[in-house]
């Protein structure tokens, strides 16, 4: 969650919790939030990409993808079938399950979030041609 939107949050409850306890009217704090999420919106962005991979992308690629991003200080949302994921990790990316032809949807907020994002476009829509390893096929 962003962190003006978790302290606005957290001050509702407190302004609430106080204005109950002294008897007092409640404060309309929903401007606050709105505010908060409007914020978070403009400095976010948001594009899809088409999975190329013959196999998807399992594990060899997700390293990859997970490479390209690591030590970037912004927030970076991966969303596939209806499952969305915070991007902390390389299991973020494998719990998806990609296979070819899957749309994802990837949204950063952060430090130059479009070009770390048309990165990680271009990563989901490579065609990774890895050599075979104990006799399995490329993928």
């Amino acid at each position: 969650m962003h962190t003006s939107l978790q302290f606005c949050l957290s001050e509702k409850k407190s302004a609430e919790e106080t204005w109950q306890k002294a008897g007092r009217i409640k404060v309309d704090t929903t401007t606050i939030i709105t505010e908060a999420d409007e914020e978070y919106e403009n400095n976010m962005i948001e594009m899809k990409a088409i999975v190329q991979n013959d196999r998807g992308i399992h594990c060899r690629p997700s390293g990859i993808i997970y490479k390209a991003i690591e030590g970037y200080k912004g927030e970076i949302t991966l969303i596939s079938r209806e499952m969305e994921v915070v991007l902390t990790s390389i299991m973020d990316i494998i719990v998806l399950g990609l296979f070819k032809n899957d749309k994802v949807i990837v949204r950063v907020s952060g430090e130059n979030e479009e070009g770390m994002c048309k990165k990680l476009i271009e990563l989901f829509e490579t065609h990774y041609d890895f050599p075979p390893q104990n006799g399995s096929s490329p993928g």
